[in-house]
């Protein structure tokens, strides 16, 4: 007889991001002997790298096809899936709160949700997530202190990330990149989104790039603005400074080929992008946004900045392009600090102790 705690995480879809790589550590790393995870994209995107990923390691995931903004059919496909799973704990991740939770009223599973940053759901949904709490409970937790205090949750767990030995690039970023030993490679990896300000990023890049020869800044990742974006940077004269290498699955490598990873956000949650920066031993230059300066110790760990100034932006990069020694100095502190407060076997135990709580509870 199978006596594991069944886990089903409800989440919008599985393309790359925060929440996603979040959802994917809570998935694969478990202790399987306790535990039986399975996952519920809601979106029918088959081809990502995450679901590449799961499936090769063998976890179960449903794709019940959402149709249209509100679908009591999808509704209906998860309470499904719950029961035929016997589901003990529904983890709902980002827009997954409203189907999960909805969907696991009439189940005896115990609904958990994380909530990884701003999400905007509509009078109706929240009057009907009010509702439901009525009868099952849903135990919040937020990845930053600000999204504990708006959403006034229960817990607060810090994302975690995964701390591997400092190792060598296996691909290059882009072709002719790293001709030079004196050249400084300055990055931002994210969804191509207006809330991520790439033209911020590239506005800084222009007030640097007069000054500093040997900097090359990428953009690294895919979204909504890429055309956009590139026709900015050619409007900026910034064609031969500024390269967009499109979406990749190597992150790991190209951070270790990087000298200083930018994120020029106007909001966030608690980014992935920056711990996977600090956890490489880069220094990060960031808006001081959501959950940032929770991560980054200003002038120890990294730089933090106002958000939408450019010219704040680019004078936290002219710090660090001018001084190889302030680079490593963070870069170090940046990586043991990640260690002691931010990895994924910290953030395991957390949610473990969580899921024992309100099954007590139940």
């Amino acid at each position: 007889m199978d006596n594991r705690i069944n886990v089903l995480h409800v989440i919008d879809s599985l393309e790359t991001g925060g929440a996603e790589k979040i959802l994917y550590n809570l998935t694969v790393n478990m202790d399987s002997e306790k535990y039986r995870v399975s996952v519920c994209s809601m979106e029918d995107v088959r081809d990502t790298f995450i679901v590449k990923k799961l499936e090769n390691k063998g976890f179960t995931i449903h794709f019940p096809g959402r149709k249209k903004a509100f679908d009591p059919e999808l509704l209906r496909n998860i309470h499904n899936i719950i029961r035929k799973e016997s589901i003990d704990i529904v983890h709902c991740h980002v827009g997954g709160e409203f189907y999960g939770h909805v969907a696991a009223v009439a189940t005896r599973a115990s609904v958990i949700t994380t909530l990884h940053g701003v999400f905007p759901y509509s009078f109706k949904q929240r009057a009907i997530i009010k509702l439901c709490g009525l009868f099952k409970k849903n135990y919040k937790v937020a990845v930053s202190k600000e999204l504990k205090s708006l959403y006034r949750c229960n817990d607060l767990i810090y994302n975690g990330v995964h701390i591997s030995s400092p190792g060598s690039a296996t691909n290059k970023i882009y072709p002719g990149l790293r001709d030079s030993s004196e050249q400084i490679l300055v990055g931002i990896i994210g969804r191509l989104s207006v809330v991520k300000n790439h033209k911020n990023f590239l506005d800084a890049a222009a007030i640097i790039s007069p000054k500093y020869t040997n900097v090359q800044f990428l953009i690294i990742g895919d979204g909504p603005l890429f055309s956009k974006l590139k026709k900015y940077a050619r409007d900026k004269g910034l064609s031969e400074r500024v390269v967009f290498t499109g979406s990749r699955e190597d992150i790991p490598s190209i951070l270790t080929q990087m000298d200083i990873s930018v994120l020029s956000s106007n909001s966030e949650g608690l980014p992935m992008v920056i711990l996977e920066s600090m956890a490489a031993s880069k220094p990060v230059v960031a808006t001081e946004v959501g959950g940032i300066p929770e991560l980054i110790i200003n002038g120890e760990t990294g730089i933090l900045v106002k958000p939408r100034n450019s010219i704040a932006l680019a004078d936290g990069i002219t710090k660090l392009v001018e001084s190889q020694h302030l680079r490593d100095s963070m870069g170090e502190a940046a990586r043991s600090r990640i260690k002691k407060y931010f990895s994924t076997d910290i953030m395991i135990k957390k949610y473990c102790s969580v899921y024992s709580k309100i099954l007590k509870n139940t």
